[in-house]
């Protein structure tokens, strides 16, 4: 991976989850970090923030995340979301977030999301 390659970090997520989203992004030319990593890359051009419960468990999680990285875009992901749900709709806008996608997310959903509201765009 090249070491100008938009970055992305993921939070929250599970290992299998982590490594599916670590998978695709990759595939589609982002590095991803996690964690433990997370201080080798930054600042980030985007957040992912896995949640079990968003309302509940989301809040706390997501303002460490916006205090950490100001003026990054945040995708929540989250079993809770409706797979019908609009990903840059009201409910992100109600979350505070820049989008948010169901889990099981598909990959393509997970892309396109992605290249939208990545700092600075992409092409």
């Amino acid at each position: 991976m090249k070491p100008t390659a938009p970055t992305v970090l993921v939070v929250g997520a599970e290992r299998h989850t982590f490594e599916l989203l670590h998978e695709w992004l990759t595939e589609a030319g982002w590095r991803v970090a996690d964690e433990s990593t997370r201080d080798t890359w930054a600042p980030f051009h985007l957040v992912l923030v896995d949640v079990a419960f968003p309302r509940r468990d989301g809040a706390a999680t997501l303002q460490r995340v916006s205090a950490e990285h100001a003026g990054t875009p945040v995708i929540m992901l989250s079993a809770m979301f409706h797979a019908s749900i609009e990903a840059c709709g009201e409910l992100a806008r109600s979350l505070g977030v820049a989008g948010v996608l169901p889990k099981p997310v598909r990959r393509e959903a997970l892309t396109a999301v992605v290249r939208r509201l990545s700092r600075p765009p992409l092409p």
